[in-house]
């Protein structure tokens, strides 16, 4: 176990920005599809000032989201080079990006071998495939295969376990970059990939990564700190994410549906939480103004709200709702939860044939 384990302070760089535009969102049940093109969409916040906000997992640009779907260029910054995930924090004003320059996001499809007579117009994800126990190095259980056989993901699956991290910062009413802090190697050089990032009261910024089985904090001058317990290891993805509650309190979440309770007070006693009625797994987590936390399970297509009347020691499942098959990544307008599905462009428009269309991207509002 260690205790927040300092590792030093990362330099400032400014950048320029887009433009500020109306906000956009979906009503709630109401499901805006992006007009992704080629982009290949990841991480997804909101903030009163812009709206919906997605990023590139493969460039350098971060979009507002119209209430069509249109793409608007919000941030264009070269030292973006894939966007992990990121949150808007309506205390700083402030637009937190993780920032990755491998895995997943620096993919090169075209360097992957296809067996011959690969049909991915055939490829149809099972009902109830959870992306979230996508394990490096395995297919998970009921997988398809198409016609032709599957192509070699080894390529895949090294560059997603050798991601390199950072964490860049973003004043939301200038769009100028405030902070860069280099994350790779941080947790004692173990391979990285950011599933979750959150922010406290002070501006300190929280990231949960699924391979080094770690949170990070970033603090509002650049200093980073590590925090690594036993309960967060996984033969796979662990950790993917968290929530930053009231009274210094963190909430983080397990893709085996786990959730665990960390006081920033004593950071080192990490406790598991009780639940009322645990989900089969957990994809993302957020947590809404009136101090219930939001879990989305994709495998079961669902998300909960949960309440504790103890500080998190134990939490009851509250409402739940219905979301689209595929959605893995949500964020907050602190009222209602917004769900992602798809991947845009990028890897899988790749694979696709001239004559079949990538799975649409889609943003769904859920009220709870």
């Amino acid at each position: 176990m260690t205790l927040f384990t300092r590792l030093g302070t990362a330099g400032l760089t400014l950048a320029l920005a887009g433009l500020m535009l109306a906000p956009a969102a979906a009503q709630d049940g109401g499901t805006i599809t992006v007009q992704a093109g080629d982009i290949a969409v990841g991480g997804l916040a909101w903030s009163e000032q812009t709206g919906l906000l997605v990023g590139s997992r493969q460039g350098d640009s971060i979009y507002t989201v119209g209430a069509d779907g249109a793409l608007t260029p919000f941030i264009q910054d070269d030292a973006l080079t894939g966007v992990a995930v990121m949150t808007a924090d309506p205390v700083t004003n402030r637009l937190y990006v993780v920032n990755s320059s491998g895995g997943p996001g620096a993919f090169d499809p075209s360097q992957m071998q296809l067996p011959e007579g690969f049909d991915p117009s055939q490829f149809q994800l099972p009902e109830g495939f959870d992306p979230s126990q996508f394990q490096p190095g395995q297919l998970p259980e009921g997988f398809p295969t198409p016609e032709g056989g599957m192509p070699d993901m080894s390529q895949l699956m090294d560059q997603m376990g050798s991601a390199s991290i950072g964490l860049l910062v973003y004043d939301l009413a200038s769009g100028q970059q405030v902070l860069s802090v280099d994350l790779t190697g941080a947790a004692s050089g173990a391979a990285s990939l950011a599933t979750g990032i959150a922010v406290d009261a002070s501006g300190n910024a929280y990231i949960t990564d699924g391979l080094a089985s770690a949170v990070y904090r970033v603090d509002t001058a650049g200093g980073i700190a590590v925090l690594t317990d036993s309960q967060f290891t996984s033969e796979g993805i662990g950790l993917v994410g968290l929530a930053a509650l009231p009274g210094d309190t963190l909430l983080l979440a397990k893709a085996d549906g786990s959730l665990y309770v960390i006081r920033l007070s004593d950071p080192s006693n990490v406790q598991p939480v009780s639940l009322s009625a645990a989900p089969s797994s957990i994809s993302a987590i957020t947590a809404l103004a009136d101090g219930r936390v939001v879990t989305l399970d994709a495998a079961s297509a669902t998300v909960t709200a949960w309440t504790s009347a103890d500080s998190w020691a134990t939490a009851q499942a509250g409402s739940t709702a219905a979301v689209p098959q595929g959605a893995s990544v949500m964020t907050t307008d602190g009222v209602s939860a917004y769900v992602m599905q798809g991947l845009g462009g990028g890897m899988m428009g790749a694979l696709l044939s001239d004559d079949a269309a990538a799975p649409a991207t889609t943003i769904t509002a859920v009220g709870l």
